[in-house]
């Protein structure tokens, strides 16, 4: 016999069942239909970024990773000059020493007349081409004495190397040294130069605005020393990639000039300590667009994207990918208010529960 006001143990406990099952249902209600609005709402949608391939250097994502579509190399990119006043104008930080050499891959296909390739200092050091077509390096000396180092027939229809060796043979920078011209590798003319050197400290273009190049230019190099011919053939081996592994004793100046876009030249080498403007010059890519494997060139996590090849080091990088893109839609609006009054029934049948039942909250 239950005293008055009192509840009855079995009819409290199927109360508070029935409280907990409604409560229940009511959450698990919001959480499905939260869960299918943003599914309504949810779209994917492709991103892609461009990134210059730094070897081991982490970059951003714009959006949060979802999953890959592609990531792409243009392996080769470089900078067209169309003899109409195009340069890159650079500088070195430190004087450049007697012994030096300058390193650099043309293609003279369709040039016409005179024109620039490198201009070392002001009325210093000169690679050009002339209305021959032949490749001549001239340096002046402390007299204004200039010597030429010719090579005669360069290929003009494709891709050539050229190196050119500064090399001191005295110990004062009086006397003799000697300038020897590398094409493709190999050694094609040297020449002996007297007098005193001048400072080749100050400016380096590309090209030059007043005698502009007609063609195109990659991976330029300028280096303090004199190269050991087993180094020059390595970078000619290289076959202008933008190669980290290449020698960097000495190295002054390097514009792999793989950035695909802008007016900075950067001067890779020395973390762009020296790093070139470009006027007029325009990019071009060989357009491989070659596919990096995951893992095994790049590594990802939702937020950041690494380069993790050294081959690709200073490559033109498109990395594309999806991501979920949420947005409010009317779909997903009409599920969430068919969610919000199904809760509601719930809590109705809930209050209309305890109303029949009031004995349980104290009532006679």
């Amino acid at each position: 016999m239950n005293r008055k006001g009192e509840v009855p143990i079995g009819k409290a406990i199927g109360f508070f069942i029935v409280f907990i099952v409604v409560l229940a249902l009511g959450i698990i209600v919001i959480q499905q239909v939260g869960s299918t609005a943003r599914t309504i709402e949810t779209t994917t949608l492709n991103a892609s970024q461009d990134f210059l391939g730094q070897n081991s250097t982490t970059f951003s994502l714009t959006q949060s990773f979802s999953s890959l579509v592609n990531t792409i190399t243009n392996q080769f990119t470089w900078l067209k000059f169309d003899g109409d006043a195009d340069v890159v104008r650079g500088v070195y930080s430190q004087e450049v020493s007697q012994n030096r050499t300058y390193s650099v891959w043309l293609n003279a296909s369709g040039a016409t007349g005179y024109g620039s390739i490198l201009q070392i200092a002001e009325d210093v050091e000169y690679l050009v081409i002339d209305e021959s077509g032949n490749l001549i390096y001239a340096v002046v000396n402390d007299s204004d004495d200039q010597f030429n180092t010719t090579y005669f027939g360069i290929n003009n229809s494709d891709w050539t190397h050229v190196a050119v060796l500064i090399n001191q043979t005295t110990e004062s920078g009086y006397g003799v040294w000697t300038s020897l011209l590398y094409v493709d590798g190999i050694l094609v003319n040297q020449t002996n130069i007297t007098g005193a050197g001048k400072s080749v400290s100050g400016i380096v273009n590309v090209s030059d605005a007043e005698n502009s190049f007609n063609g195109s230019i990659d991976e330029v190099r300028i280096y303090n020393r004199s190269l050991l011919p087993s180094e020059i053939v390595e970078i000619n081996n290289s076959d202008r990639r933008a190669n980290s592994s290449l020698t960097s004793d000495g190295l002054r100046v390097w514009y792999s000039l793989n950035e695909n876009s802008g007016t900075t030249a950067h001067d890779i080498g020395r973390n762009d300590a020296n790093n070139g403007t470009i006027s007029g010059a325009s990019y071009a890519n060989d357009n491989t667009n070659n596919s990096l494997t995951r893992n095994a060139d790049y590594t990802n996590d939702a937020d950041e994207f690494t380069i993790s090849n050294a081959d690709y080091s200073w490559d033109a990088i498109t990395f594309t990918y999806r991501y979920e893109n949420v947005a409010t839609s009317a779909a997903g609006t009409i599920t969430r208010v068919i969610g919000i009054f199904v809760a509601l029934i719930f809590i109705v049948l809930l209050i209309g529960y305890i109303k029949e039942n009031d004995s349980f909250m104290g009532g006679t």
